[in-house]
């Protein structure tokens, strides 16, 4: 059998035939999927407007989402808002008016021309529509043979992965370019290896423990993500939506409280929120997942008063 047959592409209508592997990738794939291709994924992500399919290669399962304009979509499903309208909106960090003017005017010509190009008539691969994309077990082989089958499938688009860095998945980009794909940058990104001691100097380790002795005297306690209920979602996605779509901008993800409770309810993500021990109301949240020994945040999110009495000077919602 060769490697383009051994792909399976299923979408909504053949939902129901795909065999979910069995392993912990492919019960997680399955949690996180059928309810969207059973539903829509906007019903879950509003501004996420998208052709979903699931490819099935050996025993791993990937998300695929599929595009033709909708230029308006969050930056997860569309590089015309991550190249173009999301870099508009971060224009006002710049303090030189002039600068400012010139990049507006070569975006606005970019984007035209990235239109005309029809830019955002792509296929993403391993695609989970969140800001960060963890990659399951899959070989640079099996990769390589998911793109040709798409390749093949739908030849008129391009074909995308994002989330994908040297640290990490060093065999798969060499595969990738290898199969014809080029690396573009898309933002910066930062590790830490907690079982490595190396990775953390004295520093580092003082401010773990000056930040543990600091919650333990906020007022504050943490509630683990079992302890959450359905009726927390509607705080959760509220402090959701004043950092990461009021201050930060809309074409972020708009996780609303369909979201949040699917991702409780089948534990897409681990929810660890800061309550307060006086009024009893979350003022605080963090939502993670974790993939092949790598984590990372979906979203991480604090009141400013929560903020003062942990002593942080990170992000946090306006109010």
């Amino acid at each position: 059998m060769s490697r383009a047959a051994e792909i399976t592409l299923y979408e909504r209508d053949s939902a129901e035939k795909i065999p979910w592997p069995k392993t912990e990738d492919g019960r997680y794939a399955e949690r996180f999927l059928r309810p969207m291709l059973e539903q829509s994924v906007e019903g879950f992500i509003p501004n996420v407007r998208t052709r979903l399919y699931v490819v099935q290669a050996g025993k791993q399962v990937l998300p695929v989402t599929l595009n033709e304009a909708e230029y308006g979509n969050s930056y997860v499903c569309s590089p015309y808002t991550h190249y173009v309208s999301y870099a508009r909106q971060e224009l006002h960090l710049i303090r030189s008016r002039a600068a400012r003017v010139l990049l507006s005017g070569l975006l606005t010509v970019m984007g035209g021309l990235l239109k005309a190009s029809r830019f955002n008539r792509t296929a993403h691969i391993n695609n989970w529509m969140v800001s960060t994309n963890l990659y399951p077990s899959c070989s640079p082989d099996q990769l390589k043979a998911v793109a040709q089958t798409l390749k093949q499938r739908f030849p008129d688009y391009g074909l995308v992965l994002r989330s994908l860095n040297r640290t990490n998945h060093g065999e798969l980009l060499d595969a990738l370019v290898q199969e014809g794909f080029r690396l573009v940058p898309s933002r910066q990104i930062y590790f830490l290896e907690p079982s490595n001691p190396a990775a953390m100097n004295a520093k580092a380790r003082w401010l773990v423990k000056r930040d543990y002795a600091l919650l333990a005297s906020s007022g504050y306690e943490v509630m683990d993500h079992d302890e959450l209920k359905s009726a927390d979602m509607p705080r959760l996605a509220e402090l959701y939506r004043m950092l990461y779509l009021e201050k930060y901008s809309y074409d972020n993800p708009q996780f609303g409280e369909a979201f949040l409770e699917l991702a409780r309810t089948e534990k897409l993500l681990r929810f660890q929120a800061l309550r307060s021990r006086k009024t009893g109301r979350i003022d605080g949240v963090m939502g993670y997942f974790c993939r092949n020994g790598i984590m990372t945040t979906l979203y991480s999110a604090m009141t400013p008063r929560c903020r003062r009495s942990l002593g942080c000077t990170g992000c946090c919602p306006r109010s």
